[in-house]
């Protein structure tokens, strides 16, 4: 019977050929059958669809809380991401973008950091470092984008105010005053103002066009600005006289602002030298110390070291890295 074995094993491997082949063929035919029928797009656009509304009945929610019980410190967490996200001008570069996209994009390079960290050193706690650092860096993309954009509003709002006082002279039409500052402002500012002034003359709601205006700026006294105007577009009030009264204010609070600039500049100046000088004892230290790599690394107390280390470094850095919005 041996001889029946070479043609045993050829029809096995023909049948495994013959199966493949088939399983290719049933492949392309689903792929021609899903993009004659659209079916990859049409579930894109429907997921988009609802993710959209979500984050559209959340700016509902957080708009009725504020009508009811005045601003909110504390938001939603996913609420915060959405004005984050707004506020950082990711939406304007990848116009596809929103909350939900974003965090499924960061779990999706969260694990493969963790499986690519864990594959190369053979250690499941660097696959888990991995993934919260992918995490960090997500959140931090966002942050700082938005600190860039608060601070370049907060070097165009007193040019936005003397805008407003100039052209509130020989107008009372809000939105068209809003218009004619355009041309001067800088990015973001301009951006913002364009939306503003598109949404009130194309939905007549101005108080709406106001909120998202709002929502868009995270400077707190820029904010105050355009609610006051707001309400002053409510009942027919002087917008030149409302208009020097808040940019008056504002000069007194960028001027406080500057005075604690240059203190938190000298703080972590002062961060900065301590932490080098730190590492420059360690340094030092581990020439008098034999293994201390592996004193830290391989005992409990050297973890523990570690660790502290670690969120005292990280503290550092947030504290480099954070940008002054009081």
């Amino acid at each position: 019977m041996g001889w029946i074995q070479p043609f045993a094993n050829e029809a096995a491997m023909l049948m495994k050929i013959l199966l493949l082949l088939c399983l290719g063929m049933s492949i392309d035919f689903l792929i021609r059958l899903m993009a004659q029928n659209r079916v990859i797009e049409k579930s894109a656009a429907e997921i988009y669809k609802k993710t959209r509304m979500l984050s559209e009945e959340r700016q509902d929610k957080e708009n009725q809380l504020q009508k009811e019980e005045g601003n909110q410190e504390k938001v939603e967490f996913l609420y915060h991401l959405d004005q984050m996200m707004e506020q950082s001008s990711l939406k304007k570069w990848l116009t596809f973008l929103n909350t939900e996209f974003y965090i499924l994009g960061v779990m999706i390079a969260g694990a493969g950091a963790a499986m690519l960290a864990e594959s190369l050193t053979g250690m499941w706690i660097f696959g888990v470092l991995g993934m919260l650092a992918i995490i960090v860096a997500a959140y931090l993309l966002i942050y700082i984008l938005a600190g860039i954009n608060y601070r370049r509003v907060e070097k165009n709002i007193i040019t936005f105010c003397n805008l407003l006082e100039n052209y509130s002279k020989s107008n009372d039409d809000i939105v068209s005053i809003f218009r004619y500052t355009v041309p001067y402002l800088e990015e973001p500012l301009k951006s913002y103002v364009m939306d503003f002034t598109s949404e009130a003359y194309n939905t007549g709601d101005i108080g709406t066009a106001f909120k998202n205006l709002t929502s868009k700026v995270e400077h707190e006294k820029f904010r105050d600005i355009i609610r006051n105007i707001d309400i002053c577009s409510r009942h027919e009030a002087n917008y030149e006289a409302i208009i020097a009264d808040n940019r008056t204010m504002l000069k007194e609070y960028l001027k406080g602002k500057e005075e604690r600039k240059s203190i938190i500049n000298n703080g972590r100046l002062e961060i900065g030298i301590l932490l080098l000088s730190c590492g420059l004892i360690i340094w030092m230290f581990r020439g008098f110390v034999d293994g201390m790599a592996g004193l830290l690394l391989g005992t409990f107390i050297g973890n523990m070291i570690l660790l502290y280390c670690g969120m005292v470094l990280l503290l550092c850095a947030w504290v480099m890295i954070s940008f002054d919005k009081g």
